[in-house]
């Protein structure tokens, strides 16, 4: 049996939009270049996915890859979840939350690897959090840009 490893990231911000504002945005991954370095070109419907929907992502920092996600759970605007698979890092699932804060939407983004064939050192979690940190302060940027104010 080939050891792997189990890998999560959690990253949350607030951003004054209402949720379903904020879940349109992100679950349309035609945003994801918008505001994520590691996305490039998403090809897909240009709408906020449903459950069964399918789009591909040429996805990566040094070495581009593209991943081929599908929709694995929906409900609009409370959650979302896709997963891909690849071979060098394995399953990926991303789960989006959209909670209403007052007159903010905290969102919370977790990236789950769980069958990695290599462990995450120190570095590279380092980098994978400060990218998160980017991501989502790009992310209340441009919602807060179009949105001032949660409807």
């Amino acid at each position: 049996m080939v050891e792997t490893f189990d890998f999560r990231t959690v990253h949350s911000v607030d951003i004054c939009a209402s949720p379903p504002v904020v879940f349109d945005y992100l679950t349309n991954p035609h945003s994801w270049p918008e505001w994520l370095s590691s996305s490039h070109v998403i090809e897909g419907p240009a709408r906020p996915l449903r459950e069964g929907d399918t789009f591909s992502e040429e996805w990566g920092s040094k070495r581009k890859s593209t991943l081929r996600w599908t929709v694995t759970a929906c409900d609009r605007p409370l959650s979302w979840a896709a997963e891909t698979t690849t071979d060098a890092l394995g399953p990926i699932i991303i789960h989006y939350a959209f909670e209403q804060k007052g007159n903010l939407t905290r969102f919370t983004r977790t990236a789950h690897n769980p069958a990695r064939p290599q462990p995450v050192n120190e570095e590279l979690a380092r980098r994978i959090d400060s990218d998160a940190i980017v991501a989502l302060a790009n992310i209340k940027s441009n919602l807060e840009k179009r949105r001032p104010s949660i409807d």
